[in-house]
């Protein structure tokens, strides 16, 4: 029996962010993270077996977010959730490619 997606669990707001390029004041190109979108998810810490069930041979992935399918959504991104900031690891899932839910693992930045 296939599981459903509950929008009523998503209870933390979080941010996508998109690096665009800027300069700083002295010209010199910088990266600037703009907000994309807004949302609403749900955070889970990964902890025992889902933290290395998550795990690459390179890649700390720390935490996993699950919102609302929003378009547009790329690994090369960034979310942000109150003070903290992730990175993205690999490209969001389209869970059951069904456009309802996006599953994004996620490292923090350091």
């Amino acid at each position: 029996m296939k599981k459903h997606f509950n929008p009523g669990e998503l209870s933390s707001r979080i941010s996508f962010l998109e690096k665009v390029p800027g300069q700083d004041d002295y010209g010199d190109p910088i990266d600037v993270w703009n907000l994309f979108k807004s949302a609403w998810a749900k955070k889970f810490d990964l902890i025992g077996t889902d933290f290395y069930a998550a795990q690459t041979s390179d890649t700390k992935i720390e935490v996993k977010f699950t919102c609302r399918y929003t378009k547009g959504i790329t690994k090369y991104m960034r979310v942000q959730h109150g003070s903290d900031i992730y990175e993205i690891v690999g490209v969001p899932i389209d869970v059951d490619d069904e456009h309802a839910q996006l599953l994004i693992y996620c490292k923090a930045v350091q």
